[in-house]
């Protein structure tokens, strides 16, 4: 029986093009993807009106703590400003997914940005429910201007 081969010459070049091209292309999500997490960073910082309204409490432990720091002059609350400052965008690649993650590295950012449960904090506490916007929130409101950035990152790399 004959036999038939293919030779593919320059098989190396085109490997090496297409590892070139495969990097551009990550670094041009990682990019996209650290935009769009700077989007909801910036939403995530957006400190709402003060809510002013009365404190239920749901435990006697609760009402006696409180009532603690009014003695101690630490209630009425006075913001800081340290939950807005301490927001930021990590972005990362993980397998062939690109990631961006928007955090806080204040201990009580669950309990008001929070929308569910994580690593034993969380979810955002009734009290601020309804004046502040989970981390969540934040992400769909800012979701139709991440779509856009994604869709002008495709454009332009099916320009190339």
């Amino acid at each position: 029986m004959a036999g038939t081969s293919i030779e593919i010459l320059g098989l190396k070049e085109l490997r090496a093009k297409l590892k070139r091209l495969d990097d551009r292309l990550r670094d041009e999500l990682m990019r996209t993807a650290r935009d769009a997490g700077k989007l909801v960073e910036v939403e995530a910082k957006r400190y709402p009106t003060a809510s002013r309204r009365p404190m239920k409490f749901v435990s006697e432990k609760q009402r006696r703590f409180v009532m603690m720091l009014v003695r101690q002059g630490r209630v009425p609350y006075r913001r800081t400003h340290q939950l807005e400052t301490s927001f930021n965008t990590l972005t990362s690649v993980s397998g062939n997914d690109v990631v961006a993650t928007v955090g806080s590295s204040v201990s009580y950012a669950p309990w008001v940005k929070g929308h569910k449960a994580a690593g034993g904090a969380g979810p955002q506490a009734r009290y601020h429910k309804g004046t502040w916007k989970t981390l969540l929130a934040d992400l769909r409101a800012k979701r139709p201007e991440i779509r856009e950035l994604f869709r002008a990152m495709v454009r332009r790399w099916l320009k190339h």
